[in-house]
């Protein structure tokens, strides 16, 4: 796992999937309380050649072509089962020359957001029949 300044508020983290050609990357916005997940993983054609129509033609892929393939997905702060990370990876942005929000700015405004969230009517006990 190796971590990069994006820039003063935004913390990337790369980590390659062992045994593959997968590479799971994760920027941390600590300016906008989200993580960006970027999942890529390479595929190599397993044929000599490999025929692809397209435009009313044909084009040959030559062996050793790779296909790319990737998932991305973007989640708020308060989303996050814990907030454990943020502030490691917080300390890490600012060991690298960050300049991100204060960390109880971060947490507060994570904090205020969970308590907005709606999880539905209370529960009701039934009391048990004679």
């Amino acid at each position: 796992m190796t971590y990069s300044k994006s820039n003063d508020y935004t913390l990337c983290e790369t980590t390659p999937i062992e045994g593959t050609d997968a590479t799971l990357t994760r920027w941390f916005n600590f300016a906008a309380c989200t993580v960006t997940t970027l999942y890529r993983e390479k595929a190599q054609l397993s044929e000599k050649y490999k025929e692809y129509a397209g435009n009313g033609g044909y084009a040959l892929a030559a062996a050793g072509s790779v296909a790319l393939s990737s998932q991305m997905q973007v989640q708020k702060f308060s989303e996050l089962d814990s907030l454990k990370e943020i502030e490691i990876l917080h300390k890490e942005l600012t060991t690298l020359g960050g300049h991100p929000p204060a960390l109880d700015e971060i947490l507060n405004t994570t904090t205020e957001l969970r308590k907005d969230l709606r999880v539905g009517p209370p529960l009701q006990l039934k009391s048990p029949k004679p």
